[in-house]
């Protein structure tokens, strides 16, 4: 279970890098229409690390205190998204302006949004591997099992909603609204 989130960090991590790395370029030299690409992009990423924050916090970390018999043994881990939560939503409020066409995209304002809030992040992302190695004394459950199971239903949930499975990267550019 461990490995498979390390995953999904490591591409969080990756996709917020591109952002960073990308951005004054993109301002600098993109038409417009790749500056709100590129905004939609990067506003994308704050969905995705919502929908993945959203899910531990409401299934997956209650339910795995639950079977350990550890009422709120993933707390802390729970607890630190809470640090980064208003400086992600300020970064996903302007990139929401820009495709909007009512800012203009500024590379630099992007990279100090993601610096503001990106040493928490990482900080969190690294503790929570650390929180699910340790879950191997609580070894009458079997995580992995368990944890396939879990995100299956949840993405099989998930597909089976329409609005999820044509909004995710989809921004309509010629008005600027969100699908």
């Amino acid at each position: 279970m461990a490995a498979e989130m390390s995953i999904v960090h490591n591409c969080l991590i990756r996709m917020i890098n591109s952002v960073h790395n990308q951005c004054i370029n993109v301002a600098t030299r993109g038409t417009d229409a790749d500056q709100v690409d590129f905004a939609n992009y990067a506003f994308q990423w704050t969905e995705w690390l919502h929908e993945h924050h959203s899910s531990e916090d409401s299934t997956l970390f209650p339910s795995m205190g639950e079977i350990a018999g550890v009422p709120g043994l993933m707390d802390v881990n729970t607890n630190e998204h809470a640090g980064f939560h208003d400086k992600i939503s300020r970064y996903a409020n302007y990139l929401k302006e820009v495709i909007r066409g009512k800012e203009k995209l500024d590379g630099e304002k992007v990279k100090n949004l993601i610096d503001s809030f990106m040493p928490e992040l990482h900080t969190h992302l690294e503790n929570e591997i650390g929180t699910l190695v340790n879950l191997e004394s609580y070894d009458k459950v079997d995580w992995e099992a368990w944890f396939k199971k879990e995100v299956g239903k949840m993405i099989k949930e998930m597909m089976g909603q329409y609005e999820y499975r044509v909004s995710s990267l989809t921004v309509n550019t010629k008005r600027r609204e969100f699908f």
